[in-house]
């Protein structure tokens, strides 16, 4: 709960920044943010499916089977998030007329939505990578990432890209996938490290 908190209480954060650039800026900002949370929706359902086997293999003590179950997993997620991802980044104009029409909109949700794109692909790995860690009985790691990659990076990084470099809406967003980056490659490390140490 505390690790979900961290998560989200960042990307709200994140809303209430952009409306500091103005309501068309806001507007384009939270349709890429609605986009990131319908993909992030794929990458969960293998992350549940990974974690349940992982589990499973875990209380058989059959460390071969919980190692290839997370690994299927990730691989999974990767790719199905990586479809999604590469739609928004090839067209971020049909994506965004789903939500306005209103043209001032429109140019800086497009934006947004190529940028989501980087960020969805990191976000959705490192959601399934968390779920594997949780199943393997690490449960506090993932507090760790959170607090480190969305309140020590993603939101200082936002803030210097949309407000000292000046580029709005589309900073935050950048700063946001330096953020998921971030969490992704820890948690894979962290996998990586406890899928070669054993049940």
């Amino acid at each position: 709960g505390l690790a979900h908190g961290l998560e989200a209480g960042a990307f709200s954060a994140l809303v209430v920044l952009a409306a500091w650039f103005g309501t068309e800026a806001a507007a384009g900002y939270q349709i890429a943010q609605s986009l990131i949370a319908l993909g992030f929706r794929g990458a969960i359902g293998f992350g549940v499916a990974g974690a349940v086997r992982v589990g499973r293999a875990i209380g058989r003590q059959d460390h071969t089977e919980a190692t290839m179950a997370g690994w299927t997993g990730v691989g999974m997620a990767t790719l199905s998030v990586g479809m999604i991802s590469a739609a928004f980044i090839l067209w971020p104009g049909i994506l965004s007329k789903i939500y306005t029409s209103d043209q001032s909109v429109l140019g800086i949700a497009q934006a947004a939505i190529m940028i989501a794109g980087v960020v969805l692909f990191f976000d959705g790995l490192q959601g399934v990578l968390v779920g594997l860690l949780r199943a393997m009985g690490d449960a506090w790691t993932p507090v760790f990432i959170h607090a480190v990659a969305f309140w020590g990076v993603a939101l200082p990084t936002a803030v210097w890209f949309g407000f000292v470099m000046d580029y709005g809406a589309n900073g935050l967003m950048w700063g946001m996938a330096c953020g998921v980056a971030c969490a992704a490659l820890i948690a894979l490390a962290r996998f990586h490290q406890l899928s070669r140490r054993g049940v």
